[in-house]
């Protein structure tokens, strides 16, 4: 009924990323209203905002201090970080595959017995957070940087080209939902730790 919304949602917390059905990140997160909340999910998403945060932040960080004072520079810095987690998301979804197809699955335990690291869905989870930092940094960051380009270093004009982005954007959506609904305005406001 919902189109792409129930082809990739499912009722048991995973969601299929490219015919792979992963967690959803905010599965263990996140509660129904009027459950109680229990300490260690609060924790967990405190965790997992302060390593967004810095991770996040040092990739900002080491981009700043190689060009502080172009942003042209700042551009091409982040779209080489944004093209290295497109790069890596695939590798990382086939070596997935390959320890699943070889290990009996990524349970871990086959493939800690053979002593493969890779192996283990920890691993991969953080392997595969680095590829959403990447991308996610980079994508953001490249934005950022041609905002600065067009705007200059006035917040007034960056405030502008800001908003002419959204409204932009939100038009884009109100299109895309005349065609698709839901894929858009079914996920957007989800509250999800990406």
């Amino acid at each position: 009924m919902y189109g792409a919304l129930d082809a990739t949602k499912k009722s048991n917390d995973l969601l299929n990323v490219g015919g792979e059905d992963l967690e959803d990140a905010a599965s263990g997160i996140f509660v129904e209203p009027g459950q109680p909340l229990e300490a260690s999910r609060v924790l967990a998403a405190l965790l997992q905002l302060f390593l967004w945060v810095g991770a996040w932040g040092a990739v900002d960080a080491l981009v700043w201090l190689a060009a502080a004072d172009r942003p042209e520079w700042r551009f091409t810095l982040y779209s080489l970080t944004a093209a290295s987690g497109a790069v890596a998301a695939p590798l990382l979804l086939r070596a997935k595959r390959k320890a699943a197809k070889h290990g009996g699955g990524t349970s871990g335990s086959a493939a800690q017995d053979c002593g493969h690291l890779l192996g283990t869905p920890e691993t991969f989870h953080v392997l595969g957070f680095a590829v959403a930092v990447a991308l996610c940094a980079g994508l953001w960051g490249m934005i950022d940087s041609l905002v600065e380009v067009v705007a200059g270093e006035r917040n007034d004009r960056q405030f502008v080209w800001y908003l002419f982005l959204t409204v932009v954007a939100s038009l884009g959506v109100a299109v895309h939902h005349q065609f698709w609904p839901h894929q858009v305005l079914g996920v957007v406001g989800q509250l999800t730790i990406v």
